[in-house]
């Protein structure tokens, strides 16, 4: 006598006593064990199969969901305010973080760059261009956009409004 724990979430099994293995097939309301004996897993699993076909037994097991899956929740976008160096001083109640800003050589200011399939697109507006965390980022940048180009590129500071837990 042996006892055997049969996971739910599969239709057909192998059961392993005394060297022999045994097939297993999941019904909706039972469970059937093949009494015949086979010298491998493979032999066994595929003569349950056969059964399973000949005798028309249906399976309904459902699958289990991941839980911990995150749903695509829609992110709200802050708006990339940008200020200057005087703006920043008139708002000492804000909390700010520096934000670099690449200027093309005819004064637009540098979007998109290196993304989808253009090298870069100007604007007029500063706070739709491409900022940069670090001057770093931002030179390595304007020295890609300056070899592919056109010489002229240079960088502009500006200042990010931040929330207060950063």
């Amino acid at each position: 006598m042996f006892i055997v724990h049969l996971p739910n979430h599969k239709e057909l099994c192998t059961i392993k006593s005394d060297g022999k293995y045994y097939g297993v097939i999941t019904g909706d309301e039972c469970v059937f064990v093949i009494s015949e004996s086979f010298d491998s897993p493979l032999k066994a699993s595929n003569h349950a199969r056969s059964l399973k076909r000949q005798h028309k037994i249906s399976v309904n097991i459902k699958k289990q969901e991941n839980k911990s899956v995150a749903k695509n929740t829609p992110k709200i976008i802050k708006k990339n305010k940008l200020y200057t160096e005087s703006e920043m001083a008139s708002h000492t109640h804000l909390r700010f973080r520096e934000a670099w800003v690449i200027i093309g050589p005819k004064g637009g200011f540098a979007t998109n760059i290196l993304a989808n399939d253009t090298v870069v697109k100007y604007v007029e507006d500063p706070e739709q261009a491409q900022t940069f965390k670090t001057y770093e980022e931002a030179i390595i940048s304007a020295n890609v956009l300056d070899r592919v180009l056109k010489k002229g590129h240079s960088l502009r500071r500006f200042f990010q409004e931040t929330d207060k837990d950063t």
